[in-house]
């Protein structure tokens, strides 16, 4: 008998030791490859491409201070984010204080960084949000930057749906505290272009933010002395009204070819009923794309924004490099809005290779004729001389060199209306990332390639008084079977 014991203690005594061992090893190996798992349907925890370039690269340490509470919805998904940075590079260390259970060295941290605020009755007071620091650069990101509210246009709802942007914005901060040298994207002005300054509607001051938020510097250029700025690192020609000047177009062709980046935001101009030309047709025809004297009609009522055919949805987007995250998936489209459109084709042209990358659909096409819309209510009628579609709306061109080395890159959309605020700050459109994309390609940064605002789950579980009485009785005869089960049990075997 007491051997029996005796084996029957060992055999405890071992599976115990082994069951420990077990726990040890898979705690080791857990801490050595380290592994995050996004079960969310939306992936909001998942990092982009992008962000994970950005990370691995960093080569400076940087402190991110998350000023937040920890009562806040939105903090749960704010930390799961910072995780998947600090699993990415150990050079990122992120502190959190909440204003409850830290005031002290909340207020401490907002003062040291100079970010206190007044209210409307002159109190000072502190603003939750994230401090990115690396080095002596240091850079505040909002609470309320990380999220906010849009009606879609796409779904043509009125319940306001939520975006959260902390991944966006906390990448965009690091590439611009961390970059050793920005790069100067400059904007020509003196032809109707949008205006670099000033808070009217054409306003650039949304695309100089997201700009600076990228890491770059920007600034307006004039082409009057028949040269581009050897500071330019890329040239925007935003929605010109006025033809360039022969001299002028000819500086932008020589930047091109002498590894200049452009990228041509040339809308259809017209003068009563006739079209004019931008005086870039022969930069862009050199460069294997050339311009049709149209505009664009939509008829496919999926992409229609409005009763008027000329302001649409496009989510046809190829997978050259420059918009490839918008291709995506057929099921999952990335609408750009665009209005009053001109189209394009491609052509032949040595040493260049010119890619389309979006166009319209198969029931849209090129109207030729402006007296047929100038003063009309109804939508014109297709004839023989307009384009059928679908149509290409923006195209990509790269000029190689003898030795085989890029030479300059190009991109030509017929539209400068996507650059609107509104379309930018809109929550189902894709206009901002379009740009960033854009801009992306053509500084060569492949880590500029867009980044999606994500919606965050939601899930509610509302229990009433009656549904909670029952949940307890329920849980209350569980426990009175369960016990009735083992009185059975030990009754029998006393018997």
């Amino acid at each position: 008998m007491k051997h029996r014991q005796l084996q029957l203690g060992t055999n405890v005594f071992i599976s115990v030791a082994a069951l420990f061992a077990v726990v040890v090893m898979l705690n080791y190996i857990g801490a050595r490859h380290y592994r995050r798992f996004d079960w969310t349907s939306s992936q909001i925890y998942t990092l982009s491409p992008k962000t994970k370039s950005v990370v691995k690269q960093l080569h400076r340490k940087v402190t991110l201070y998350v000023l937040w509470s920890r009562t806040d919805p939105l903090f749960g998904h704010l930390e799961e984010v910072l995780a998947g940075y600090r699993e990415l590079n150990n050079r990122i260390d992120v502190q959190t204080l909440d204003p409850d259970q830290d005031p002290e060295q909340f207020t401490m941290i907002q003062r040291k960084y100079g970010n206190m605020k007044v209210n409307e009755m002159g109190e000072a007071g502190v603003e939750a949000g994230v401090f990115v620091v690396c080095g002596d650069n240091v850079k505040f990101l909002p609470a309320t930057s990380f999220s906010d509210y849009g009606d879609d246009l796409t779904q043509q709802s009125d319940t306001p749906s939520i975006r959260f942007k902390a991944e966006g914005e906390l990448t965009s901060a690091l590439i611009m505290l961390t970059a050793t040298e920005k790069q100067t994207i400059c904007f020509t002005e003196g032809h109707g272009e949008w205006a670099f300054e000033g808070s009217e509607r054409d306003s650039l001051r949304h695309v100089k933010k997201d700009l600076t938020l990228d890491g770059f510097l920007s600034e307006a250029i004039s082409l009057e002395n028949g040269a581009v700025p050897k500071r330019c690192n890329a040239v925007v020609v935003a929605g010109p009204k006025h033809p360039f000047l022969e001299s002028e177009a000819e500086a932008l062709q020589n930047y091109f070819n002498g590894s200049g980046r452009l990228l041509l935001l040339l809308d259809p101009i017209f003068e009563k009923e006739r079209f004019l030309n931008t005086g870039l047709e022969k930069l862009c025809a050199a460069a294997g794309i050339e311009l049709r004297n149209d505009f664009v009609l939509e008829t496919d009522p999926r992409r229609l924004v409005s009763e008027t055919p000329v302001t649409f949805l496009a989510d046809r987007f190829y997978t050259h490099e420059s918009v490839k995250p918008l291709a995506g998936a057929a099921s999952m489209p990335s609408p750009v809005i665009f209005s009053i459109v001109r189209s394009m084709k491609q052509s032949t042209q040595k040493d260049v290779i010119a890619d389309i990358l979006a166009t319209t659909s198969a029931v849209s096409w090129g109207e030729t004729n402006l007296a047929s819309v100038q003063g009309g209510t109804t939508i014109p009628e297709q004839d023989s001389y307009d384009t059928e579609g679908p149509l290409v709306i923006a195209m990509a061109a790269t000029r190689g060199t003898k030795n085989g080395k890029e030479a300059g890159r190009m991109v030509v959309v017929g539209d400068s209306d996507f650059l609107s605020e509104e379309a930018f700050i809109n929550a189902g459109l894709y206009n901002q990332d379009f740009w960033s994309s854009l801009v992306g390609w053509l500084s060569a940064r492949k880590e500029l390639v867009a980044i999606d605002a994500k919606n965050p789950e939601q899930v509610q579980l509302l229990i009433t008084d009656k549904d909670f009485a029952n949940i307890l009785f329920a849980l209350i005869l569980e426990v009175l079977l369960i016990g009735a089960i083992g009185i059975t049990v030990i009754y029998r075997r006393r018997k």
